[in-house]
C-alpha cells in the first residue's frame, strides 16, 4: 500500500513540473494587439506609418511583404508608434501588420490586421512626407513652425489656413527647416502643412499631417491718448512717431502720436514711409486728413507712393469676384494665370495672389468684369 501510493505522488510530481514546464515555454500574449495602422506618406521607395500605442508598451515589430499570406515577410522594429519603411519597390502593393514586442524582442500581442498601401509609380514623389512639424505661438500675430529634414533639396512649401479642409489657403516657400508666420489674426486657429519642393516650387512630396496652432488673443490696444501721453513724456515728439512705427502701433494711434507731435500729414507720411507698408501710411493720412480722400491721395502722391497703391486702397479688390471674372471669360485657371502680366513668378499652389493682381489691373482700367 505505502508504495503504491508513493508511486502515485512520484506520477503526481512528474506531472505538475511538465505543466509548469509548458506554461514557462509559452510565450506571454495577453497583451491587445496595436491598433490604428495607417500609412500617413508614400513615396516611389518607402512607406510612412502610424499606429495607436498600447498601454505599457514602448517597441513594436512591423511585418511586411507583397503577398497577403506575408510570404517571403520582412521585418522592423521600431519605438514609440511611427515608422518609416525604405528600399520598396515602386508601384508594387505591400500587405503589412504590426505587433507589441518586449526590448530585446520576445511577442506581447498577435499581429495587428493587415492593412495594404502601394508605393508611387516610378516618376512619382520621390521623398516621403516631412516629419515633426511644430508650432509655438509667439504673440497674437505671429508662429514659429519647425519640422525634420527631408531629402537633399532643402527647399519646402508652407500651407496654412483657418479652415481644417483649407478652403482658405496661403502658401510660402522656404529654405530650410524652420519659419515664422506673422500678420495673422489674434485669438484664431490655423491649420499647417508642410511639404518637399524643387527650388523651382515643383512637388517633391505630399504634404505632411496638418497641425493645428492658436495665435494668443488681441492684447488691448492703449487708447491713442494714453499712447502718445506715454511716449511724449520719454522721447522727443519726432522720435515718438519712430518707436510707435516699431511697435506697430495701430493707425490711430500713430495718427494721435504724429498730431501731437505738430507733424503735418505731409511729414508725417514721410516719416513713415520706411518704416511700415504704404497702406498703413494711407490710412493714418486717413485720420490726419479727416477722412478726405482726394487731400489723401495728394499728399500720398507728394510722399511718393504711387497711383495704383492709392487706388488699391480706395477700392480693395472684392476676393468674391474672382470667380465671376474666370467664368465670363471663359476660360480655366492655368490659362488666367497665363495671361497675368509679368509681375514675377506665380504659383497654381498660390493662384488668390495673382488673381487678385488681376483685380487691381481690371480695376485700374475701368473694365467690367466681362472685358
Amino acid at each position: 500500500m505505502l508504495v503504491r501510493f508513493r508511486r502515485r505522488v512520484a506520477a503526481w510530481t512528474v506531472a505538475l513540473a511538465t505543466v509548469l514546464l509548458l506554461v514557462s515555454a509559452t510565450p506571454a500574449q495577453a497583451t491587445a494587439s496595436p491598433t490604428g495602422l495607417q500609412a500617413v506618406s508614400t513615396s516611389t521607395s518607402a512607406i510612412g506609418l502610424t499606429w495607436r500605442a498600447v498601454s505599457g508598451v514602448s517597441r513594436y515589430r512591423v511585418q511586411y511583404s507583397t503577398s497577403s499570406s506575408m510570404t517571403n515577410a520582412t521585418y522592423r522594429r521600431f519605438s514609440g508608434t511611427a515608422g518609416e519603411l525604405g528600399g520598396l519597390a515602386s508601384g508594387t502593393t505591400y500587405y503589412l501588420k504590426v505587433r507589441a514586442i518586449t526590448a530585446d524582442g520576445a511577442n506581447l500581442s498577435a499581429y495587428s490586421a493587415a492593412i495594404k498601401v502601394r508605393t508611387r509609380s516610378a516618376g512619382d514623389y520621390p521623398h516621403l512626407s516631412p516629419i515633426g512639424l511644430a508650432a509655438t505661438v509667439r504673440s497674437d500675430t505671429e508662429l514659429a513652425l519647425t519640422w525634420t529634414a527631408r531629402g537633399a533639396e532643402g527647399r519646402y512649401r508652407l500651407s496654412w489656413a483657418t479652415t481644417s479642409d483649407f478652403s482658405d489657403p496661403h502658401y510660402e516657400r522656404v529654405s530650410g527647416t524652420q519659419a515664422t508666420l506673422d500678420g495673422l489674426k489674434p485669438g484664431t486657429t490655423y491649420y499647417l502643412k508642410v511639404r518637399v519642393i524643387t527650388p523651382d516650387g515643383g512637388n517633391l512630396s505630399s504634404y505632411s499631417s496638418a497641425i493645428t496652432a492658436q495665435t494668443q488673443p488681441a492684447s488691448p490696444a492703449p487708447t491713442p491718448d494714453a499712447f502718445t501721453t506715454g511716449l511724449l513724456t520719454i522721447v522727443e515728439p519726432d522720435e515718438a512717431l519712430a518707436i510707435a512705427a516699431s511697435r506697430r502701433a495701430h493707425p490711430d494711434q500713430l495718427a494721435a502720436v504724429s498730431e501731437a507731435a505738430g507733424l503735418s500729414p505731409a511729414d508725417t507720411a514721410a516719416a513713415l514711409a520706411t518704416r511700415v507698408n504704404d497702406h498703413t501710411v494711407l490710412d493714418v493720412l486717413n485720420i490726419r486728413c479727416d477722412g478726405d480722400t482726394e487731400t489723401v491721395a495728394a499728399t500720398a502722391s507728394g510722399a511718393g507712393i504711387d497711383r495704383s497703391t492709392v487706388q488699391s486702397w480706395l477700392h480693395p479688390p472684392a476676393p468674391g469676384k474672382v470667380t465671376p471674372i474666370r467664368s465670363a471669360i471663359d476660360i480655366d485657371s492655368a490659362a488666367l494665370l497665363d495671361r497675368l502680366p509679368p509681375a514675377g513668378a506665380t504659383s497654381v499652389d498660390d493662384p488668390i495672389r495673382s488673381l487678385d493682381a488681376l483685380m487691381l489691373n481690371i480695376d485700374s482700367a475701368g473694365l467690367e468684369p466681362a472685358q
